[in-house]
């Protein structure tokens, strides 16, 4: 389930482009009501510079903020978004990853992640780890 770039350069919708049409943009968390914990991540998707889409995860105030510089990303179903990101970009603990997102209907699931040279985290929407299914992620605004 990885992700394969497409056929031509020109071909390619601009990130900000393909996440302002999927309504990606803005807030996301399990439960939208309450503050960020580890137990209920919330996280921004946005657009630091032009062209340039950053998700930031934010597990509370105790806790670093995880970030994404989304590299690049395209549909591959009518739910599916295939992603490449850099975790932690320009720090040293930056790690390229593929990811699938399964969208729709303001929520977000990730089905698929797997950094690079590294084993696969979570397949077919399962953290291979603990063997327990991603959770459902809902936009808040």
């Amino acid at each position: 389930m990885a992700s394969t770039p497409p056929t031509a350069a020109a071909d390619a919708v601009p990130l900000d482009v393909l996440f302002g049409d999927l309504d990606l943009f803005g807030l996301w968390a399990l439960d939208c009501r309450r503050q960020p914990t580890p137990a209920n991540p919330h996280f921004r998707i946005g657009t630091p510079d032009p062209g340039i889409v950053e998700e930031v995860h934010d597990h509370g105030p105790q806790f670093g903020a995880n970030r994404y510089r989304i590299v690049s990303a395209q549909r591959s179903g009518e739910d599916l978004l295939d992603v490449v990101a850099v975790f932690q970009p320009g720090t040293a603990a930056e790690e390229r990853q593929t990811l699938v997102f399964q969208i729709g209907r303001g929520t977000r699931r990730t089905l698929f992640n797997q950094p690079e040279g590294a084993a696969v985290r979570v397949k077919d929407g399962v953290v291979v780890a603990t063997g327990r299914n991603t959770p459902m992620m809902r936009k808040c605004a």
